[in-house]
């Protein structure tokens, strides 16, 4: 079935806050509540009697490192332990919100997984897919569910703190003075670039600071790999189908091709109770048919279904069902509504739940495509459901192929008609073309492919995409000549002593200023230009963010007296600046989009340390074991 490329397109929402996310990193591969098929004897944590097994712990590792970040990273032991102290964070919470009574319930479950795009084909829930994304990721339907009403409740209790903390009116008033505030000052800016001309670097400073820094003009060690590269979009470019294999298809596919006729139905339900007596039936039947007799003489749908309706969802809005698609109602009332006009309505029609009055009240045909207008989509399909049929049975040939014949690529290339392709040059930073991903740099860099010169395993470098590699160049990290980084070390040095040079003159100008001299003077003596500015922190208009907060940190002016300060602006030079007023912020002036902005950073801030205090007592109150061998 034509599924892969689906999930290419779709693996978002729900798949991407329970696989792919990052933030909530255990559940990328959650293990706690044995939702992998078999068991592992081997923890890395036990929380309150709960084992979080050391197959999910890894396998959590695992995912981070497909989603591109530097294995480095993943491997160094603060990170571990990040991973490992989410893992038992979000154990206790789970915990916690099962005992104070959270749940998820089956049709709420059941709602988000019809709802959720990845699952969905042509706008509607597609079971297949459904299977389809769960087994690409190693999952089955309870594990995945189980895992769903975990995080949903894990957000839920998250959600109620961050939503419960409301900032106090002097909270927010003090946050509106300091946004509001404005503070009125001149400055100016000694930059590097007036001393560049003027400034030497001889030859023996050159080479003092090429001895000196040994490792910073090294060519790093790089490596040149030859691969083959397996993926459903090559394979799909090689099928052309047949006439008879697209005429076949589009009269399978009728559905792909055609959209269902829509109705809007309104209707006025009087309830039938299941075991009601034949007396109950006919006084239902009875009352349909004075509201029927009501309506037909122009008596107001809405109003009657507001005065009549059992179905209390729809009465509140007039009897209004939306747009209905084929199948979603009771074959009985369906049959009658489609004999209908807009604006007509149905005799009382029997249902399970009653007697029915429905009234028509938007209808749009559907749409049917010829073979011809459908031909390009039809072939389409064809080639990327056998290309995906290909790719899934050429997946296990290249892995054996490639671990067979460790010494070439050849074989594999040959038996799966694929090309074999060379990379350029690149380190253990990456490169360009496929050596940007990391995957591949790892794995070019692994000693089975670096030293024992053997073929890489099957690398997925996407869901449908595969490349295994060998090296076919190495070259050691070596140390360029002076001469060909001469010019590099003359330009640093150049402006390095340009910004000693700025920073210099900026702090004599500091002194001078609080010596008494005006920075008015100062400015014009040394052919700088004079800037002024009035700005609050929320509007800092155009000047640079190290002054702005260097004025707003600096005290307040006191009986007309400036205050100054200095800045280093680092590559941009020195600031020297002089306070001249402040003008202290109304809250009663800020508009309604900034008072919502400060709310809403309070709340956030409030609920984010009530929900920080509340995983410190749960974890404080809990037995937690750690067993940091297995890590």
């Amino acid at each position: 079935m034509l599924m892969l490329s689906a999930i290419r397109e779709k693996t978002q929402g729900i798949i991407a806050t329970i696989i792919l996310s990052l933030v909530i990193i255990p559940f990328a591969l959650w293990g706690t509540y044995s939702y992998f098929e078999g068991s592992s004897n081997v923890n890395v944590a036990t929380v309150d009697g709960t084992d979080i097994s050391q197959q999910a712990y890894r396998l959590a590792l695992d995912r981070l490192l497909a989603s591109n970040i530097k294995p480095e990273i993943l491997q160094s032991p603060e990170f571990k332990r990040q991973v490992l102290d989410n893992l038992i964070e979000q154990t206790l919470l789970v915990q916690n919100g099962i005992e104070q009574g959270y749940r998820v319930g089956d049709a709420e479950l059941a709602r988000m997984i019809r709802e959720e795009p990845a699952f969905k084909r042509d706008d509607h829930f597609d079971p297949a897919l459904y299977q389809a994304v769960l087994r690409r990721e190693g999952l089955n339907e309870q594990s995945f569910e189980q895992r769903l009403r975990t995080v949903q409740i894990s957000s839920q209790i998250e959600t109620g703190f961050r939503e419960s903390a409301l900032p106090l009116a002097s909270e927010k008033d003090t946050l509106l003075r300091l946004w509001l505030q404005q503070r009125e000052f001149e400055y100016i800016v000694v930059g590097p670039a007036r001393f560049i001309s003027s400034t030497q670097v001889s030859e023996d400073a050159i080479k003092q600071y090429y001895e000196s820094h040994p490792d910073a003009f090294k060519t790093p060690e790089q490596v040149r790999v030859a691969y083959i590269e397996l993926s459903v979009a090559d394979l799909a470019r090689d099928y052309q189908p047949t006439e008879e294999q697209l005429h076949k298809t589009f009269t399978e596919e009728q559905a792909r091709y055609s959209t269902p006729d829509l109705r809007r139905i309104s209707h006025i339900l009087i309830e039938v109770p299941s075991g009601a007596s034949k007396e109950d039936e006919e006084k239902a039947l009875e009352k349909a048919r004075t509201i029927e007799k009501k309506l037909r003489a122009d008596g107001d749908f809405a109003t009657l279904a507001k005065e009549n309706s059992a179905d209390s969802a729809t009465a509140a809005k007039g009897g209004d069902l939306g747009t209905v698609e084929p199948g979603a109602l009771p074959k009985a009332l369906e049959d009658a509504v489609k004999k209908l006009k807009p604006g007509e309505i149905t005799e009382p029609v029997r249902t399970s739940f009653g007697y029915h009055i429905a009234k028509l009240t938007e209808y749009t045909p559907g749409t049917h495509k010829t073979f011809e207008q459908a031909r390009a989509d039809v072939a389409k399909l064809l080639r990327d459901r056998r290309a995906e049929e290909q790719f899934y049975e050429k997946v296990e040939q290249l892995s054996n192929l490639a671990y067979e014949h460790p010494e070439s690529l050849a074989p594999a290339a040959e038996r799966l008609g694929l090309k074999i392709s060379q990379s350029d040059w690149f380190s253990r930073e990456g490169g360009q073309g496929i050596a940007a991903n990391p995957k591949i740099v790892e794995a070019a860099f692994s000693p089975e492919v670096l030293h024992d010169a053997r073929n890489s395993e099957a690398i997925e470098l996407a869901q449908d995409k595969l490349v295994t590699l060998r090296m076919i160049d190495h070259r050691e990290a070596s140390r360029k000549p002076l001469a060909d980084v001469r010019g590099e070390i003359q330009t640093l040095l150049q402006k390095q002593q340009a910004q000693e040079s700025a920073s210099k003159l900026g702090s004599e100008i500091y002194a001078k200023l609080r010596e008494g001299q005006s920075l008015a003077e100062l400015a014009k003596a040394n052919s700088l230009n004079l800037e002024q500015a009035q700005i609050s922190r929320i509007n800092p208009k155009t000047v640079d963010r190290r002054l702005v907060t260097a004025v707003f940190k600096a005290r307040v002016p006191q009986a007309d007296k400036p205050v100054f300060g200095e800045v280093d602006l680092q590559a941009n030079g020195r600031a020297v600046f002089a306070i001249k007023s402040v003008k202290e912020g109304v809250p009663s002036e800020a508009d309604a989009s900034l008072v919502r902005r400060a709310e809403s950073v309070l709340q956030q801030r409030r609920g984010a340390e009530l929900y920080r205090d509340y995983l410190s007592r749960l974890r404080e109150t809990a037995d937690i074991k750690i067993y940091a061998d297995n890590l």
